[in-house]
């Protein structure tokens, strides 16, 4: 086991990391701000385990495997933030570089 992993079952518990790897990833874009939102609360609890698992104990079971998947998959914060920018833009485009996406403001 990976120290992310052992570091994710410690917060989580066994039970929300294991069946934080089998959630979709559409689960956390309905819910990125709130995970967002916890995720800067758990990093400001840096270094304070009890704190960071209250917080935990604190929020919603599903929110709870979000957040998990998120912090145990980094890429999936450039995917999200690829998905919501094709929502916004209704164009396709990949989420990184962003410089490839189009200004439609520009012409």
């Amino acid at each position: 086991m990976s120290r992310l992993n052992s570091e994710l079952v410690s917060l989580f518990g066994r039970e929300t990391a294991q069946a934080a790897k089998r959630l979709p990833i559409g689960a956390i874009e309905q819910q990125a701000e709130q995970v967002a939102d916890y995720a800067k609360q758990l990093k400001q609890a840096t270094g304070k385990p009890e704190q960071q698992r209250n917080i935990i104990k604190g929020m919603a079971k599903d929110t709870a495997m979000a957040l998990c998947k998120w912090i145990g998959e980094p890429s999936l914060f450039a995917e999200i933030v690829g998905n919501q920018l094709n929502k916004d833009t209704a164009e396709i485009v990949k989420p990184f570089p962003f410089t490839n996406i189009k200004d439609k403001s520009r012409g």
